[in-house]
């Protein structure tokens, strides 16, 4: 199998798109069996969870945060070489957060029908 650095652009796109779409309909399928299994509004457990997962899926793929800052700190004590930098934040969007994104914008087409 081949990394995704040596797939044509075509193919990058086509396993994102299908990677976005898996993670939205997981975690459509679990927020819709959490409501069932707690006997609650499907609406108002979309919203929470999809905002939750917002969040879940921010900090797995923010870089420079406070999580990330620490470990590295840590990794490189350990070795005797850290040097204090700025060290700048960044989001990757990846899968995971477009498919959380894209959770919470369901919500708000099935309830408001846009």
């Amino acid at each position: 199998m081949r990394t995704i650095e040596e797939l044509p652009g075509e193919d990058k796109m086509l396993r994102y798109i299908g990677l976005t779409v898996l993670v939205l309909s997981i975690e459509i399928g679990f927020l819709y069996v959490l409501s069932l299994y707690f006997a609650a509004d499907f609406m108002s457990t979309l919203f929470i969870g999809a905002s939750l997962f917002i969040v879940i899926a921010f900090i797995l793929s923010s870089d420079g945060d406070l999580f990330t800052k620490f470990a590295s700190r840590r990794t490189e004590q350990s070795k005797g070489s850290y040097k204090a930098r700025r060290e700048k934040l960044s989001l990757h969007f990846g899968p995971l957060l477009t498919g959380s994104i894209l959770c919470l914008a369901t919500y708000f087409v099935m309830y408001y029908g846009i």
